[in-house]
């Protein structure tokens, strides 16, 4: 691939018409990475940290409601507003029905819901399996 000066990617140090993930801007200057790694220095770089700061699926927190459903109220006050948290507490719904129609309601209203932010609800009420629960379920995702 050429970048927009015409030259080669190995010599090319713009890079501004190839995708991220065909090289990194370090593995066109600096030529291919060393072995081991993934074969893409974009994706190497990425951290656990990084997911932390990506926005939950529906389907990953249909997979960890379960962990903390006796404790959604107190989750769901970390992270609505209490009007919000009274409109979830209907009678008839299970707490892992309410837990998931709270972490919903979350990804819906908070333009800043991320991974890291539900962690940090969590650690408040030190339910720790949750959040080892979600950390094991990122790393697996990449």
């Amino acid at each position: 691939k050429k970048c927009k000066t015409g030259e080669t990617r190995e010599v090319c140090g713009h890079m501004l018409n190839l995708k991220a993930t065909d090289v990194s801007s370090s593995e066109a200057l600096h030529g291919p990475q060393e072995s081991g790694s993934t074969g893409n220095k974009v994706q190497d770089n990425y951290t656990e940290k990084d997911k932390l700061k990506e926005k939950p699926t529906h389907q990953m927190l249909s997979r960890i409601k379960g962990h903390f459903a006796a404790n959604w109220r107190d989750v769901a006050f970390e992270l609505l507003k209490p009007d919000d948290v009274s409109n979830i507490e209907q009678p008839g719904k299970s707490n892992v029905e309410k837990c998931f129609d709270m972490l919903s309601k979350w990804l819906e209203t908070d333009s800043s819901a991320s991974y890291q932010k539900l962690i940090d609800a969590l650690r408040e009420y030190d339910l720790e399996k949750a959040i080892e629960d979600i950390k094991q379920r990122i790393v697996k995702q990449s």
